[in-house]
């Protein structure tokens, strides 16, 4: 099935190339034509391809799928009705969104497919830390303190808002305080994945006390990450990071699963969901009958719009040269310290084209764009690419090793976000989730030092010493 499976990812790359050159080659309607007719058709066999590959995981069906359904797909229609998110008008310009789209994923797949040489004849016996188990459950422990103390600093009367009181409630709150909700939020929902994974993949943990811990953990994460208080892409990332977490997504029934019923899912029922941030209840009924055509015009689907209006602003504006990314890595510190830190590019592009509402996304290859243009967007999908595939690819190790994995649990975590991350604004989103991660960067330099300390007493052990 990989043999197949390599060749629709082949397909899909050459039908991504032919994009490129149709709209750098083709002049207008012809080009246009041809681009949009080719770049869905690469979509959809770079999504077959991840279904059936064994080679790839949960991450990868993510990025394929919102590069389908949150693009290809809903890019095609709007060009074809001339109706764009907030009544927008295009010309010519539309060929440039395929331009930058389709440089981003060939970008993308080569990262792919440089990892997947590397790691080609290593799958028995790549080098990876051991996860030490104890650790882990003593930094869940740890996790859960702090996040009790996180949800106590923030009372009772703010963390079960739902999501049109809390917005007005930020609106006039302290910075620092919404803050320290998302800290919470993202640690408290890697401490409850470290906890299913475990107890998922091993044994010995199944003891009363991790099944304690594991219930606390979990709890506390949902009085944090309050379902009817959180964005709609952040709450069914945590889900599926849960999922991921006790589910290896390598198999293909897994993903075939996936990929029958999350475009059923995101077509009818997942505006629904923002319905319980209002404080109304979600219509069955008209969530069957929903207009796809017309639901597919609307605001959830604005990515390929912005990606055409972020090329426009840089026709006419300098590039940020990197400020975005500064921001994201520095998310953690306040605005009252920091007045110039940087906005989201979201906002930037459309207040600069003179949009009246600007609190919208801005896709990764749209955030590549306006820091460092063309040059930028291959290098930054590059590197998403080669994280991506060098992760999938360890985390796949230690499943057919049978194995504890940091790296399981880093792809879990990356999967609950990765959507998040491709829609952007990156300034934005940026506080929802980098917690988590520094949190478990240190978790695993801890392991590192753990693993150390253990090989050299066991080498200086009586045992180990030559007579």
């Amino acid at each position: 099935m990989d043999v197949w499976a390599r060749f629709l990812q082949v397909g899909g790359f050459v039908a991504l190339a032919l994009t490129l050159i149709a709209c750098l080659v083709l002049e207008g309607e012809d080009g246009l034509s041809f681009a949009r007719s080719a770049y869905i058709v690469a979509n959809a066999l770079i999504f077959l391809f991840v279904i059936l590959s064994s080679r790839r995981g949960g991450v990868s069906l993510l990025v394929a799928f919102f590069f389908l359904f949150f693009v290809a797909v809903p890019a095609n229609l709007q060009i074809e009705r001339s109706s764009f998110p907030w009544q927008s008008t295009y010309g010519p310009e539309i060929v440039q969104g395929y331009v930058v789209l389709s440089l981003a994923q060939c970008a993308y797949i080569l990262g792919e497919w440089w990892i997947d040489s590397r790691m080609k004849y290593r799958t028995t016996r790549t080098a990876t830390t051991p996860l030490n188990p104890h650790l882990y459950w003593r930094a869940v422990a740890l996790i859960l303190i702090a996040s009790l103390a996180i949800a106590a600093a923030v009372g009772p009367s703010r963390l079960f808002l739902n999501r049109e009181e809390r917005s007005l409630d930020f609106a006039s709150s302290e910075e620092s305080w919404e803050q320290l909700l998302f800290i919470g939020r993202s640690i408290s929902l890697l401490g409850a994945v470290i906890c299913v994974y475990l107890l998922a993949n091993h044994r010995p943990s199944r003891k009363p006390r991790y099944l304690l811990l594991t219930t606390l953990s979990i709890f506390t994460c949902v009085v944090l990450n309050w379902p009817l208080g959180l964005p709609r892409f952040q709450l069914l990332g945590a889900i599926l990071a849960l999922t991921a977490a006790a589910t290896s997504f390598f198999q293909t029934r897994w993903k075939l699963l996936f990929g029958m019923t999350a475009p059923v899912f995101l077509f009818f029922f997942f505006p629904a969901i923002k319905a319980l941030g209002y404080g109304t209840g979600v219509d069955i009924s008209q969530a069957i009958s929903r207009d796809v055509e017309a639901y597919l015009l609307r605001v959830d689907f604005d990515g390929f719009k912005q990606i055409i209006d972020t090329w426009i602003y840089t026709q006419t504006n300098p590039l940020r040269y990197g400020e975005n990314f500064l921001g994201v890595a520095l998310f953690w510190v306040p605005r009252s310290l920091w007045p110039s830190k940087p906005i989201d590019s979201g906002e930037i592009v459309s207040s600069t084209l003179g949009y009246r509402y600007t609190n919208v996304s801005n896709p990764l290859p749209a955030e590549a764009l306006i820091s460092f243009g063309f040059p930028g967007v291959i290098i930054v999908l590059l590197v998403l690419g080669v994280l991506v595939s060098y992760v999938e690819g360890l985390s796949r190790d230690a499943f057919s090793r049978r194995i504890l994995s940091q790296s399981a649990i880093l792809a879990a975590l990356l999967m609950g976000y990765i959507v998040i991350i491709l829609r952007g604004a990156l300034n934005g989103v940026a506080p929802m989730f980098l917690s988590g991660f520094l949190l478990f960067a240190l978790l695993v330099i801890m392991n590192r030092g753990s693993e150390k300390r253990r090989l050299g007493n066991d080498q200086s052990s009586p045992q180990m010493r030559r007579p």
